[in-house]
């Protein structure tokens, strides 16, 4: 910049809050570039000298661009590092929706669908990005390379920011009415469990959406044998106590119940009391903590009786929990249950009780001990006959209605 000064912040001071605000106040930088995990860390108020606080490398939460661009001017830049760096800004609008901008000078953007074909506005599509600022490809990578990187179906030699190849992003965005761009998340984010398809993005905007929730993050885990969802959130105000904090988390997953169809409510969710950074300042994803009973389900109850216990133990097994961990008023789905595991349970309980559930009975007595309360009514009550092989005459079994359907077409038209 002519007339200014370039400051690299330290590795140490990237690391700290406190540190990094004071570099910023005492140098006054004008113009900073911060991921927006670091801005929920630092405090807020007028003593910094911005003239543009950017903001990039990760998705902004919108309360932490509404709270800032209220005193900054504040820009939200999109731009993956094979693009070097930054490929399109937009201005922050306090409580306005966020979108990641128009393209840049000397690049270009296309959405396209799965057969490189650019997508009508408003329609969702995969980002791809080309111009002077593209990379190369990746060093002794062959391979990736041609993968991310594509001949580019729409350059034209005669403009000077086309270029013959373009990169594919893996972004998920759509054209807004006014030209400007909208992210929707990582196609890679898409993740699929027990059949249903499931954008984590959508999970996310409608946990941040809740007035008491500060930020959010929606990963795929593995829990209790099985693919499950796991939300991290990071409330506003600090909460002490394990039974508070547990009465907050189940607050926020009933709103989330309310807007959402099950398969895509979090089978838990953990409070965060501050986001886990990489060096590079983005949230560190490999360093959330595994969900746990107590910050996930609330106050712990040990279960009473024989039949309590007994159900306690039998999801232990089913969820790969420790006993003592699994309280009285614990609910099934919350500790990782879900449907094909509510078959085992069933069989569980007519195994060790000798009583006959329904797979309705364990979705409508989802806590501990109401489940045991069914449970220990119906002892004593008629049991269904355990299945059992039948002998068959012969080597050959009958045609089925569907088998002999298709004999009588292939007599009729002959093999196809």
């Amino acid at each position: 910049f002519s007339g200014a000064e370039l400051h690299l912040c330290p590795e140490h001071v990237r690391q700290a809050p406190e540190q990094l605000k004071a570099l910023l106040c005492g140098q006054r930088i004008t113009h900073a570039l911060l991921p927006p995990a670091l801005l929920t860390e630092m405090v807020l108020d007028e003593h910094y000298a911005f003239e543009a606080l950017i903001v990039g490398g990760e998705s902004c939460a919108p309360d932490v661009a509404a709270r800032w661009s209220a005193l900054y001017p504040m820009f939200n830049a999109y731009g993956p590092t094979e693009a070097s760096v930054c490929t399109s800004v937009s201005r922050i609008i306090p409580d306005a929706s966020l979108n990641i901008g128009h393209t840049i000078a000397n690049m270009q953007q296309y959405v396209l669908n799965s057969e490189l074909e650019i997508v009508p506005l408003g329609v969702p599509g995969e980002l791809y990005i080309g111009g002077v600022g593209l990379a190369i490809g990746y060093l002794n990578l062959p391979q990736m390379t041609a993968e991310r990187f594509i001949d580019n179906p729409f350059y034209d030699a005669n403009n000077p920011a086309s270029s013959e190849r373009l990169y594919k992003t893996g972004d998920l965005v759509r054209y807004l009415a006014d030209g400007q761009l909208e992210f929707l998340g990582r196609i890679d984010d898409q993740v699929k469990i027990r059949g249903f398809r499931i954008e984590l993005g959508e999970i996310e905007a409608q946990l941040v959406a809740q007035p008491e929730v500060e930020s959010a993050l929606v990963v795929a885990k593995e829990v209790a044998g099985s693919q499950q969802l796991v939300g991290y959130v990071r409330a506003h105000n600090e909460l002490e106590g394990d039974e508070t904090q547990g009465e907050w988390l189940a607050e926020r997953k009933a709103q989330l119940q309310a807007v959402l169809p099950q398969y895509m409510v979090p089978a838990a969710l953990v409070l965060i009391s501050q986001w886990p950074l990489t060096p590079n300042g983005k949230i560190d994803k490999k360093a959330l903590p595994s969900p746990d009973s107590v910050v996930c389900v609330g106050h712990y109850e040990a279960p009473t009786g024989e039949v309590e216990w007994g159900v306690a133990q039998l999801w232990a097994e089913l969820l790969g929990r420790a006993v003592d961990e699994i309280s009285a008023h614990g609910n099934f789905f919350d500790l990782g249950g879900h449907s094909l595991l509510t078959t085992r349970l069933v069989a569980g309980v007519r195994s060790r009780f000798a009583v006959e559930l329904s797979v309705q009975q364990v979705f409508e007595q989802r806590t501990l001990r109401s489940l045991a309360e069914v449970i220990g009514q119906a002892q004593g009550g008629a049991m269904l006959p355990a299945l059992c092989a039948q002998p068959r005459a012969g080597n050959q079994a009958p045609l089925s209605y569907s088998q002999q359907r298709l004999w009588f077409i292939d007599q009729l038209q002959g093999a196809t």
